[in-house]
């Protein structure tokens, strides 16, 4: 079933909001993955980059319970284990790296208004992860030659965000959507394609009074997967 197909037959008691509508037309309908073409060359390139960054930044605060437990390394200056006077200044900077991906997904909360659960499992790993980093640090502070306090105050700040994305999360509804396509990655037919089908499903919608508060102008200028950001769902009366 297309999504124009899905807005003619589609209950009002049933839900078809901006967000259900999306849905439909990025993932529900079940020829996408043959329809569809990739842009390799502008889209998913960067799209690979993004991913591994972001797990990067999400594990990042790993690196203080490690580094303080006895962590060894070996690489092209030898082997060895980290010492306390390296240990603080890598929990600083795995921390202030935690610290920006916490406050970016933060962000992205507050505007989706949504349950993810790897966001809050990487929340309550960060706020973990935190606290061990501060239990375990408490034995070295003394050894160290710097000013442990200042060194800690990035794990005190992940520990806060941890707490406020992870409370945020456990109080938003689930999120309604599979992981959504890569639309970054997406040729510039496969993307007019699914904006057109868009389109098309938005005017029946409101043909049966199924979308209201809304302008359909501006609906249809929303970038594809964002259709639902700029306000709430709209849902039939």
């Amino acid at each position: 079933m297309d999504a124009v197909e899905w807005a003619r037959t589609v209950g009002s008691e049933d839900e078809h909001g901006l967000r259900d509508l999306e849905d439909v037309v990025l993932w529900k309908h079940p020829d996408n993955g043959a329809r569809l073409k990739w842009d390799e060359d502008r889209g998913l390139g960067l799209y690979g980059v993004f991913v591994v960054a972001y797990g990067f930044a999400a594990c990042a605060p790993v690196v203080g319970p490690a580094v303080f437990s006895g962590a060894t390394y070996r690489g092209i200056l030898g082997d060895g284990e980290v010492d306390v006077d390296s240990a603080f200044p890598l929990t600083a900077v795995a921390f202030i790296v935690g610290v920006v991906f916490l406050v970016g997904m933060l962000v992205q909360w507050w505007r989706e208004r949504s349950r993810s659960t790897a966001v809050l499992v990487f929340a309550v790993l960060a706020v973990v992860c935190g606290l061990v980093t501060l239990l375990l640090a408490n034995d070295y502070t003394d050894e160290f030659r710097g000013n442990a306090t200042l060194l800690l105050i990035p794990v005190w700040i992940v520990i806060a965000v941890g707490v406020v994305v992870a409370l945020a999360h456990v109080a938003s509804p689930a999120e309604s959507r599979r992981a959504r396509l890569a639309t970054k990655g997406l040729a510039d037919e496969s993307r007019a394609l699914l904006l057109g089908e868009r389109d098309a499903a938005l005017r029946v919608l409101s043909d049966r009074g199924m979308v209201t508060g809304h302008d359909l102008a501006s609906l249809s200028a929303r970038a594809l997967g964002e259709l639902h950001v700029a306000t709430e769902d709209a849902r039939g009366e």
